[in-house]
């Protein structure tokens, strides 16, 4: 019966959802702001005293993403307003954006956008 009981109560809301939520959405806008720094989640979990899978797990209740998932997207985002309004070189935006190499980049985006980073400019950048 009083696990029944216990079942059967709201749920009470997660004080450490709470508490950390605002360092996590600010957390969040730096990435988002500054994708292109070299950013070390496990440093991040341990400024916030929390362990590296508390952290990621807290990071995408907040976001909905993980936090390395969170950062490929803010890099693709950068490469898709670099190649949109720039003429930089492919290999230039793939470094500018911190992707491993040109190949990488190319493989990377064009899972992202359905398309070669060569065809997105074509189709939506500088002519």
């Amino acid at each position: 019966e009083m696990l029944l009981e216990i079942n059967e109560q709201p749920a009470m809301p997660d004080r450490l959802y709470n508490h950390y939520a605002g360092a996590l959405l600010a957390l969040r806008d730096r990435i988002a702001n500054e994708p292109t720094l070299i950013w070390n989640f496990r440093n991040e979990a341990s400024r916030m005293s929390l362990s590296y899978v508390h952290f990621r797990r807290l990071f995408k209740q907040v976001t909905t993403w993980s936090p390395g998932a969170f950062l490929l997207e803010c890099r693709l985002r950068r490469a898709e307003k670099l190649l949109m309004s720039t003429h930089m070189r492919i290999g230039e935006i793939a470094q500018e954006c911190r992707f491993n190499d040109e190949f990488h980049f190319s493989r990377i985006f064009k899972k992202h956008a359905s398309i070669s980073p060569s065809l997105f400019r074509s189709r939506y950048g500088l002519q």
